[in-house]
């Protein structure tokens, strides 16, 4: 077995949301000590080390999907009652969208779209059976987190956009990034498309209309809160970070290396001598943006893919 003594146990979890899917993995310090099942110690190998990882992914939890989803229902319900234009809550103000012959027609009620957010995950959990509640050692212990893909390119636009930038940033608070969203999505569309077109690099023009929904949908991802109801609980409907913790931060990349490349880096960290012959089963999926926002998350849904990240 590892020496404990020569064990790090200040981790750093990962948390990637793109445009398919949502992942959160962390190895907590009590975990690297303890197997959770009876047994003690520091892990012996690799092996036995990734049993001891707390890692979830959720496929259909991404940007791309949500909204997808969300458009299609209100065009559904407007065509029901004969209506051929409806306001949504989770567009920019007077922003135009033609969905199934319907007019969807922002209205801008963050409140009511994150309400909105929450319920569509609810029902995803309810019906795959998969609450997104994390453990209570996973969050809310201190454990520091980097959020990639879709909750940085939210926060670095909402950083470059705003007029006295996102508070916070990197290390904003949820609190801090709903209310940044909010300020955000009270703009016209008219006036989002004059003064935010073009300010941030992973914004391109076709998804700056979507920036009012992401906000959104990363509050509801990233915190707890209840379902149907909207309720600001720790229900489950999200990871469960409380909504004025410190220990997120969202970053592109870490000392220079792109995190959403784990594999490689992890390797290197772990074992140098062995970076060229450890082979490990796994997948990048990525997009045009680095697996950001219109595509499946990239990189994290390695089952190794913390170790990236421990000693950071």
């Amino acid at each position: 077995a590892a020496d404990a003594a020569a064990v790090p146990i200040d981790t750093v979890g990962a948390l990637d949301v793109g445009g398919g899917s949502a992942q959160i993995v962390a190895l907590p310090a009590s975990r690297i000590l303890s197997s959770g099942d009876g047994g003690s110690g520091p892990p012996a190998d690799l092996d036995e080390l990734k049993t001891r990882v707390y890692v979830r992914s959720y496929l259909g939890y991404g940007a791309n999907h949500v909204e997808k989803r969300m458009w299609a229902a209100a065009a559904a319900a407007a065509k029901a009652t004969g209506k051929s234009e409806v306001t949504i809550p989770c567009a920019f103000v007077g922003r135009r969208e033609s969905v199934d012959g319907v007019s969807l027609v922002g209205g801008s009620d963050f409140d009511a779209c994150v309400k909105e957010v929450r319920a569509e995950l609810h029902a995803l959990q309810t019906r795959d059976g998969t609450p997104m509640r994390a453990p209570a050692d996973v969050v809310g212990t201190g454990t520091r987190f980097l959020a990639m893909s879709l909750t940085y390119h939210l926060t670095h636009f909402l950083h470059v956009a705003l007029p006295s930038g996102l508070d916070g940033f990197p290390r904003s608070t949820i609190e801090q990034v709903r209310a940044g969203s909010q300020i955000a999505c009270g703009t016209s569309w008219e006036d989002a498309l004059a003064k935010w077109d073009g300010v941030d690099a992973n914004t391109a023009t076709d998804r700056l209309p979507g920036r009012c929904f992401d906000g959104a949908l990363v509050t509801a991802l990233l915190e707890g809160g209840e379902g149907g109801d909207g309720g600001n609980g720790r229900g489950g409907v999200g990871f469960g970070f409380a909504t004025d913790t410190r220990d997120i931060e969202y970053v592109e990349d870490v000392n220079g290396a792109d995190v959403e490349w784990t594999m490689g880096a992890a390797m290197s960290l772990v074992h140098p001598a062995r970076a060229g012959s450890i082979q490990c089963d796994g997948k990048v999926a990525g997009s045009r943006r680095k697996g950001g926002d219109d595509g499946s998350a990239g990189g994290v849904e390695y089952v190794v893919a913390l170790m990236i990240f421990i000693g950071a």
